[in-house]
């Protein structure tokens, strides 16, 4: 067998991101790095013996060069467990992702309860009690809403609590208190205490407690979380027209100006 020359091609493989001695990874060649020819054969007759696949990897302007592919088998298992890192990465986030999103459904029938009578955009002030009074701290002992707010026929008020209520407690329990004094005071009289009422409906409209507790209305619906209220305070826009329409319409109750409002005989 006559003897063959191995020469490099450094005009070809030189072209290679891998540099001129490593061999092209690409699937589409599968021309080793260093080119068999005999003696004397030109560069030019290596080259019409590549494969066009070949020709088109090695070419200067092609980015299919095999630099990703060309990598140890070390190199390889790293990029795997980078991979795989990244994939339980992705997971995670997915998953607390949904948590999230589970989360917040959860949440969203309790808000939608609160926020069924917007809030009192003006934010006004309490007014002007003549005893000071916390509902927060009497409801925090157990008391409710119930226990001091009646409603008597024909049911269109709730009524304030009389004094020999509030004195079945306070006639032992802060009596020292100037507050409490004063309401005892009230009670000597038998007069009732003159409570300024928070929330005011307007001239010509017909309202009842009634029908909306029968109707099972919460009471901090109209009135706010009064749990949280030092001094009684018009929390929501409930005396508004908008707001009455739209949780009329919201629960199938009538809409027409009859419902609501009592037209001059």
């Amino acid at each position: 067998m006559p003897d063959h020359k191995v020469q490099r091609s450094p005009a070809i493989f030189g072209r290679c991101r891998d540099g001129p001695s490593t061999a092209c990874q690409s699937e589409a060649c599968t021309r080793p790095a260093q080119l068999p020819t005999r003696a004397g054969q030109s560069l030019e007759r290596q080259v019409a013996m590549l494969r066009p696949s070949c020709l088109k990897i090695l070419a200067p302007a092609s980015k299919r060069c095999c630099s990703k592919a060309n990598v140890s088998g070390k190199g390889i298992a790293v990029l795997g467990q980078k991979q795989q890192k990244r994939a339980i990465l992705k997971v995670i986030h997915a998953l607390c992702f949904l948590i999230f999103i589970f989360g917040l459904r959860q949440a969203m029938p309790a808000q939608t309860a609160e926020k069924e009578v917007p809030g009192n955009p003006l934010k006004t002030a309490p007014p002007t009690q003549p005893i000071p009074y916390s509902h927060k701290i009497h409801l925090a002992l157990g008391l409710t809403c119930q226990g001091c707010h009646t409603n008597p026929n024909p049911g269109n008020l709730m009524t304030f609590p009389p004094n020999s209520l509030c004195m079945g407690c306070h006639t032992t329990i802060a009596k020292d208190k100037e507050s409490i004094q004063k309401l005892a005071q009230f009670a000597q009289r038998n007069e009732p205490v003159p409570w300024v009422r928070v929330y005011t409906v307007l001239p010509g409209v017909q309202w009842t407690h009634r029908a909306h507790l029968q109707a099972g209305v919460k009471c901090g619906t109209c009135h706010g979380d009064v749990s949280q209220m030092a001094s009684a305070v018009e929390a929501t826009s409930v005396t508004t027209m908008a707001v009455c329409i739209s949780c009329h319409e919201k629960h199938k109750a009538k809409t027409d100006c009859v419902t609501c409002h009592a037209w001059p005989k």
